[in-house]
């Protein structure tokens, strides 16, 4: 019998496929997410030589960053061979990035060798984001830069609750960070100067299977488990029907989503870190004025 992950994992894979053409027509929150990710970083005031978009999905980031930091390598990461296989169909034939199918979780990628991580919407499709956090701050240089959004922790509660009244046995969702935790998660991982704003949204959608194709491939949260049989049509019927609920009196269904922007800085080789339960990061007064710019 397969292990229980590799279940997810194929359930998952099915779910990237068929979410792919979603991608270049639709996926509001990932093309919203994206657009304000590389506002943030235009006046970045540093030498970047070499960039990691991890779970870049097909590509569309990726030649956002080549296009913003031509002089740089840029890596695409991502765990799904189908959305690599999209990626490297939307590479030009200049400035081309690079692909590379890895977990983001368990980078295949030398300590201390980065000087910016990208990751965009990655979050929400983890079970465990402190994981990611500690592996970012791994490969990054000393004053390597972290850039990333996610959901916060108040978004797609019209679809918690319209899964949880139509499926109890079996969570839809993944708990999403607080945006407060976000910030402690950051500091315990060894960041330094975490910067953290939000950004509420309502969008509205005309049906439930709308909703749950926009959120695919990394923006809905994945659940930890997956039933083995399938959903069927009465639970999800019943799903729609708690959902339609909330319709408004344009006919459309909100959904409330709190697009979580961050950044932080890896420490400078000056840091010093003082032994102790708080592990706290002391950072030179001077290291912080050169930081000033982002």
């Amino acid at each position: 019998m397969a292990p229980p992950d590799a279940h997810l994992r194929r359930a998952s894979e099915r779910r990237i496929e068929r979410a792919i053409p979603d991608f270049a027509t639709g996926a509001f929150l990932h093309a919203q997410a994206r657009t304000e990710l590389m506002r943030r970083l235009q006046p970045v005031q540093m030498s970047v030589q070499s960039i990691l978009d991890l779970g870049g999905g097909p590509g569309l980031g990726a030649r956002a960053l080549v296009r913003q930091f031509p002089k740089a390598a840029v890596t695409l990461v991502d765990r799904s061979p189908s959305m690599l296989r999209a990626a490297a169909r939307a590479r030009g034939w200049w400035r081309k990035f690079e692909c590379l199918e890895a977990d983001a979780t368990a980078l295949p990628i030398a300590d201390g060798s980065v000087d910016l991580v990208v990751a965009s919407m990655l979050m929400p499709g983890l079970p465990h984001p402190e994981i990611l956090l500690t592996e970012v701050r791994r490969v990054l240089k000393p004053r390597g830069y972290f850039v990333f959004t996610t959901l916060g922790a108040p978004s797609l509660r019209e679809l918690s609750t319209a899964f949880a009244s139509a499926d109890a046995e079996v969570p839809h969702l993944n708990d999403l960070i607080d945006f407060h935790d976000l910030g402690d998660a950051l500091t315990r991982a060894g960041f330094v100067a975490p910067v953290l704003d939000t950004d509420r949204l309502t969008v509205t959608y005309w049906t439930l299977n709308d909703a749950c194709r926009d959120l695919r491939a990394g923006a809905a949260p994945l659940p930890t488990t997956v039933r083995r049989s399938l959903t069927g049509r009465a639970r999800w019927r019943a799903a729609e029907e708690a959902f339609s609920q909330g319709r408004g009196s344009d006919g459309r269904i909100p959904v409330t989503c709190e697009l979580v922007y961050g950044q932080a800085w890896a420490p400078d080789v000056q840091d010093v870190r003082r032994p102790g339960p708080t592990r706290e990061v002391v950072v030179p007064l001077t290291t912080q004025i050169g930081r000033a710019h982002v």
